[in-house]
């Protein structure tokens, strides 16, 4: 007996870029964790430095305020703000609130615009201090 159905079908049903705001947000956020996870090479990187003595720390020093590092710590910043705030509004959806499709997209609209408040804050608060 021949089965015509495809294998796996959530991968043809899920439209990762549909205008609910559902799945893609849900896609980015595993994304964003993933991202997370090897940015936390530069927390051990950074203590592992400072065990290490002065050289050391003066070389990541280097690293982190070089283009590439604020390049780099910026995306993760993104991550994290994009990850946390997501987070968030899926745990409310676990608690069973705000499931319309109204209010999915709505909550979806502000973790946006959210995220990027608390990025433009973050990096102002890092251009006024230490460029300024």
């Amino acid at each position: 007996m021949e089965y015509k159905r495809p294998i796996s079908p959530h991968l043809q049903v899920y439209n990762i870029f549909s205008k609910e705001l559902t799945s893609g947000p849900s896609f980015l956020n595993r994304l964003t964790g993933m991202a997370l996870t090897v940015g936390l090479l530069y927390v051990v990187a950074w203590l592992f430095c400072m065990g290490m003595g002065q050289d050391y720390y003066d070389m990541y020093l280097a690293f982190i305020t070089s283009w590439f590092g604020y390049l780099s710590l910026f995306g993760l910043s993104c991550a994290f703000y994009y990850h946390l705030v997501n987070g968030c509004r899926f745990l409310i959806f676990d608690l069973g609130f705000w499931l319309t499709k109204k209010e999915v997209f709505l909550t979806g609209l502000g973790m946006i615009l959210l995220t990027i408040l608390c990025v433009v804050v973050t990096w102002g608060c890092v251009y006024f201090k230490y460029f300024i």
